[in-house]
């Protein structure tokens, strides 16, 4: 059975964990939760490199035939130096901007602050998002608090939202806008480099948990849950 690696500083990347289920239901997931350095997004560029360098590499000594790095920080700021170190695929994500357009105002783009240092993008409307994917983070267990932020957030004017970050799909639901995100498009790549060598099997897949620091199953398995329905329902 495929064994497929995803990393992310905490449970943001269950988000492309769902999708890549949706597209490749049978193949076994390490989810690696990066705890201990968790956030990414207020990090110095090396601090994120050295944190997602040992997480990609745990990995892929685990046996994974493919690493997904679930973050958009963690993409942008190093996946290209990752990519010539490793010689297995690292699949990562990056931000859906190119088919946001808006003749009449700024589609809002919500990233975390390294993120926008590393994707400058004058064309998109922003947002204070320092503390974002913390509160997120922190908050799987009260809908009420998304709910307060994403209200806080955006708009009932706003009509076109991207998300930047795999933990700001938590905020989706409460989202009456239209919103862009790249966890379609990682899956769909995920699958292609598999290539040929992928065969869809009646077994179904597993979702295992390593965490880097501090442990918490229950969170997280309630973290993919919930997205997880939704998503179903979404689609």
């Amino acid at each position: 059975m495929h064994k497929i690696g995803i990393l992310d500083s905490g449970i943001g990347g269950l988000t492309t964990c769902s999708y890549i289920f949706k597209v490749m239901p049978d193949v076994n997931v390490i989810y690696y939760a990066d705890t201990l350095n968790a956030p990414y997004g207020s990090k110095t560029r090396a601090e994120v490199y050295a944190a997602v360098k040992t997480g990609v590499s745990y990995l892929f000594d685990a046996g994974c035939d493919v690493v997904v790095i679930a973050c958009n920080t963690a993409t942008t700021t190093c996946v290209k130096v990752l990519r010539k170190e490793f010689s297995k695929p690292v699949v990562g994500t990056e931000p859906e901007l190119k088919n946001v357009s808006d003749d009449t105002e700024k589609p809002l783009y919500l990233a975390t602050p390294l993120t926008y240092e590393n994707i400058k993008n004058d064309s998109f409307g922003t947002a204070d998002t320092t503390c974002l994917s913390k509160v997120i983070e922190e908050s799987v267990f009260c809908e009420k608090i998304r709910r307060e932020v994403a209200g806080a957030l955006v708009s009932e004017k706003q009509n076109k939202v991207v998300l930047g970050c795999t933990h700001y799909l938590y905020l989706e639901k409460f989202l009456s806008c239209k919103t862009y995100d790249g966890g379609r498009g990682v899956a769909n790549r995920t699958k292609t480099v598999f290539g040929a060598n992928y065969r869809k099997t009646k077994r179904g897949g597993n979702l295992f948990f390593v965490f880097s620091g501090k442990k918490s199953f229950v969170k997280y398995l309630t973290a993919f849950s919930d997205f997880d329905d939704f998503n179903r329902n979404k689609t």
